[in-house]
C-alpha cells in the first residue's frame, strides 16, 4: 500500500477471514523485525490502546492454532517497510504466506493453472 490508510485494519475476530487475516499479519510483522516495529502500540480493541502479545504469534504462518484470539475486534496500522532492500529481502515470505494462508493466486501460477 501507498499510504497509511490502505495499511489500516479493522478485523472482527469473529469472523474466521477476519481472523485469519489477523493471524497472518501478526506472524509477518514478527518476521519483518518484530510486532513493536509493524504494528507498535497503536493497536485497539474496542477503545482499549494495548501491545499485541508475543504469544499471539503462531509456531509457523500455517498454523491454523494461532495464538490471535477468535473473538473481539482488533484494529491497527501496519507500518510500512520504507527501505527498498528490506521489503526485497520480505517479499518472499510476504508471497509464501499469501498463497499457503490466504490462497491468493499471482499471474505466473494462473499460467501454469491454465487459468489465463
Amino acid at each position: 500500500p501507498s499510504n497509511s490508510l490502505q495499511r489500516q485494519y479493522s478485523l472482527d475476530l469473529q469472523s474466521y477471514e477476519c481472523w485469519q487475516l489477523a493471524q497472518a499479519l501478526v506472524n509477518q510483522a514478527n518476521l519483518e523485525g518484530g510486532l513493536a516495529v509493524r504494528i507498535g502500540e497503536e493497536t485497539l480493541v474496542g477503545k482499549t490502546r494495548f501491545k499485541i502479545p508475543e504469544g499471539w504469534v503462531s509456531s509457523s504462518p500455517e498454523d491454523e492454532a494461532g495464538g490471535v484470539p477468535h473473538d473481539g475486534e482488533l484494529q491497527f496500522t501496519y507500518r510500512e517497510v520504507v527501505d527498498p532492500a528490506e521489503l526485497a529481502a520480505y517479499m518472499p515470505e510476504r508471497r509464501r504466506i499469501a498463497e499457503k494462508v490466504l490462497g491468493w493466486y499471482f499471474p505466473e501460477q494462473a499460467d501454469r493453472a491454465g487459468m489465463w
